[in-house]
């Protein structure tokens, strides 16, 4: 078990979660957020929708196992909102669709039973929600931040041999 198996096995909760969606493109077309890790493949606003799964940090010990932040971060564009409507306080629909999403992800992770994913990952701590100090419009992004725990493989003799 590492960080990687972790990734993959998030990546199949969070296409669960959001297989209904679908999200504007700069085109104006609808489609289905895109899942990728650590970054994204293209940049701009051809990139959008998005989820992204991204690793934080990790720290280990032989008590504790690993311990593992990961954000996952969700990207919507919508450019029908214009700086008229801005002033107004109007939301853009992205804003609204990046809620949506995230909302769908973090239900699914507060839905694990047991906080446990795939029988070997454990969610610990709170499932926090978070934004960008600024939104760079028409793009909008919320970030989801996790923690997770799990056990990693150990000497268990001179040898070549691991265990748990």
């Amino acid at each position: 078990m590492n960080e990687v198996y972790l990734f993959q096995e998030l990546e199949k909760l969070v296409a669960s979660a959001i297989k209904d969606f679908r999200l504007k493109t700069k085109s104006g077309e609808l489609k289905l957020p895109d899942i990728y890790f650590e970054h994204l493949p293209i940049t701009g606003e051809e990139a959008f929708p998005f989820v992204l799964i991204k690793f934080q940090n990790s720290q280990s010990n032989p008590q504790m196992g690993t311990v593992c932040e990961v954000s996952i971060s969700v990207g919507c564009y919508d450019s029908t909102i214009d700086d008229e409507d801005k002033l107004a306080g109007c939301y853009a629909d992205a804003l609204i669709d990046c809620f949506n999403v995230a909302s769908a992800i973090r239900t699914a992770l507060l839905s694990l039973e047991d906080s446990i994913l795939a029988s070997r990952y454990i969610r610990i701590d709170d499932v926090s929600l978070t934004a960008p100090d600024e939104q760079s419009w028409p793009q909008f992004q919320l970030d989801i931040m996790t923690k997770w725990q799990f056990h990693a493989p150990s000497p268990l003799s001179k040898g070549r041999e691991y265990g748990y």
